[in-house]
């Protein structure tokens, strides 16, 4: 593989130069994936700084108003990068209550002059909803009354299709608060105008249903443009893909709003969820919007690197607007090897009911046991049928449960997930546990309840085992409880996997390894031959080019090792003048460099960050205090 090569400048009054070499690889990228999330809307004036640095990523996230204000921008990022995707951002659910002005924001303009006022969320008491400072939030449900044979999602998904995605600029859309429910917001809404506040879960269906219907409408519009969402990881029939965004500052390791176990999940369940091509996107915080913070960048970028997704890191959701890159960044890892499996098998005996084998009901007086459980059969495809009859209410009177299973091993203070299907004969609640099978049947998860509706639905659940330390697979059971109520409900797919991840994460790739320490301790991993650490200036005691077969990983760290030692391009020669426009530098052209970088600092040893990529061999900047410079030669 090639490596970058460069060299140490600085201008401070008079002339210095200093020549190093710190090297980094860079070819045409499989893995890692990047992303950056550009949400301030710029100038033509700013294109020749701004330009050659958003094209060097590999998927653009910008504003909607970007195509119609500055499309020279998106122009010039494709001529440099012909590869990239570039979607055009937009909220689904709310808009600036701040009146946009039609030369700087034409497109907000004319959203707020064609949105009806019957479109707007109303809480019970005819109070406005927002979720996000300064908006105003709109009503996505069915119940929007229609104007001129649109209500709101269906008004905004033709706006979508014929303002922004008729440019050819963009290659998608990036749906940003969509949400699956809506009730978390105010426990005042009043979606359907009937003065009455709505039962929450009645709501939310109504919101993912609007969603949905949506979602729906723009794809049959733009059958080949990607739609990329952000809030949810539910709405997937007809998404390309979705964002996980790092929101909570409060945590410095971990601010998603889901456990690691969670994170980790959903990234390998949507790649199979999405329509192809899949473009899931994960955009993390730095803490105290430190830029330098690599131990936190290396953490996300190497959980990043279990699944798919492509990989961003900025100040966060207050201000996306930073086009900070890492060493990391540059290297080639190539393809994976392996899945990055973190699931573990399903231990539970014939989840899929091909027979009532292994599964026993537990029916207490006075329930009738008669009949209690049957084979049912929905269009070939057989389950649990579980009859509840002469109930006194009490949940454990009747339980569908797997016991005696010597595969059940449960393990202390572990992820697991529990999925099944479920319906019943009324809309109800039944509970879901894993418990002891003996003495006082102590609960081992916390409770887990479960809404059922007339129709199948899948349910899943993440849990943390508790004291399980002394039981054996004997000593666990898996249960249902459904006494409650009398009806009928149906059981099937179920299954409960640990979710690995309280280890060292690794991933092997074509070109090297990525691992990934999400615990809270230190941890020593062996590796089964010699790799070496990348070359790079941002975090030099990590990124020395060192072999290694041994690492140990700080709590919450993440390292990405090759599989070659990492070789330089020649180094450019550097000339340093001082003009009346600025600091101008000039070099000679290195063999097999296709382009150079260009970084600066107030510090001749740290802080580096890249000002400018560029084809040509000359870069002028503008600076009036002290600088230092690298220049660095990509293949």
């Amino acid at each position: 593989m090639q490596k970058e090569g460069f060299k140490l400048l600085s201008y401070f009054f008079l002339l210095i130069i200093f020549n190093l070499l710190i090297v980094n690889s860079l070819e045409a990228l499989s893995y890692p994936r990047t992303l950056n999330y550009y949400l301030d809307n710029f100038s033509i004036n700013e294109n020749s700084t701004l330009v050659p640095t958003l094209a060097q990523y590999d998927f653009l996230i910008l504003d909607m108003e970007m195509g119609e204000v500055n499309p020279q921008a998106l122009s010039e990022i494709r001529n440099i990068n012909p590869e990239i995707k570039i979607l055009a951002y937009m909220t689904v659910e709310e808009i600036t209550t701040t009146y946009c002005y039609p030369g700087t924001y034409p497109l907000r303009n004319q959203l707020q002059n064609e949105i009806q006022d019957s479109w707007w969320l109303k809480t019970a008491n005819h109070q406005n909803v927002s979720f996000w400072p300064g908006t105003r939030m709109l009503n996505c449900t069915p119940c929007c009354p229609e104007v001129n044979g649109n209500n709101w999602t269906t008004y905004f998904s033709s706006f979508i299709t014929n303002e922004i995605l008729s440019n050819s600029l963009w290659d998608g859309y990036f749906a940003d608060c969509l949400f699956a429910s809506v009730s978390w917001i105010n426990s005042e809404i009043d979606c359907n105008n009937d003065n009455i506040v709505d039962n929450p879960q009645w709501l939310d269906s109504q919101w993912k249903t609007g969603m949905e219907n949506f979602l729906a409408q723009l794809r049959q519009s733009n059958p080949n443009k990607l739609i990329v969402g952000n809030g949810n990881y539910y709405l997937w029939d007809n998404l390309n893909g979705v964002m996980f965004e790092e929101l909570e500052g409060s945590n410095p390791n971990f601010g998603f709003n889901i456990t690691w176990a969670q994170f980790f999940y959903y990234q390998q369940m949507l790649d199979t969820f999405h329509q192809d091509p899949v473009y899931n996107l994960v955009i993390a915080r730095q803490p105290n919007n430190n830029p330098n913070n690599y131990q936190h960048m290396r953490l996300m970028l190497t959980a990043t690197l279990m699944g798919s997704a492509y990989f961003g890191i900025d100040k966060g959701p207050e201000d996306h607007s930073d086009t900070w890159l890492y060493d990391e960044y540059n290297i080639d890892l190539g393809q994976p090897l392996e899945s990055g499996q973190i699931l573990g098998d399903n231990p539970l005996y014939n989840g899929s009911f091909a027979n009532l084998n292994y599964w026993q009901t537990e029916v207490h007086y006075p329930l009738n046991p008669s009949n209690s459980i049957l084979l049912g059969n929905d269009g070939g495809n057989t389950y649990a049928e579980c009859h509840i009859n002469n109930t006194d209410g009490v949940f454990w009177h009747y339980a569908l449960k797997q016991d005696n299973n010597s595969s059940l091993y449960f393990l202390n203070n572990e992820n697991y997930l529990i999925e099944f299907r479920a319906r019943a004969d009324h809309n109800r609640i039944i509970q879901v546990a894993v418990s002891e099978n003996f003495g006082n049947y102590n609960w081992l998860t916390s409770a887990i309840t479960a809404e059922l509706t007339t129709e199948w639905q899948n349910y899943t659940f993440f849990v943390q085992s508790m004291n399980t330390a002394n039981l054996t697979p004997n000593q666990i059971r898996f249960i249902f409880f459904m006494g409650q109520e009398n009806g009928t409900i149906g059981i099937d797919d179920v299954s409960i996997r640990h979710i690995d991840i309280n280890r060292i994460l690794k991933r092997e790739f074509e070109n090297g390894i990525v691992l990934c320490n999400p615990t809270s301790t230190s941890k020593t991993i062996n590796l089964p031959r010699t790799y070496y650490h990348l070359e790079g200036s941002q975090a030099p005691q990590v990124n020395n080019g060192l072999p290694c077969s041994t690492v140990n990983l700080p709590a919450y760290d993440g390292v990405i090792l090759l599989s070659e030692p990492p070789q330089p391009l020649e180094s450019p020669i550097v000339t340093i003048n001082k003009t009346s426009e600025g600091i101008l530098l000039y070099w000679q052209a290195v063999s097999g460099a296709n382009s150079y970088r260009i970084l600066s600092s107030n510090d001749p040893y740290f802080g580096f960050q890249p000002i400018a990529t560029i084809t040509n061999t000359n870069f002028l900047d503008v600076v009036g205090n002290r600088k230092f410079y690298k220049v660095i030669a990509i293949p």
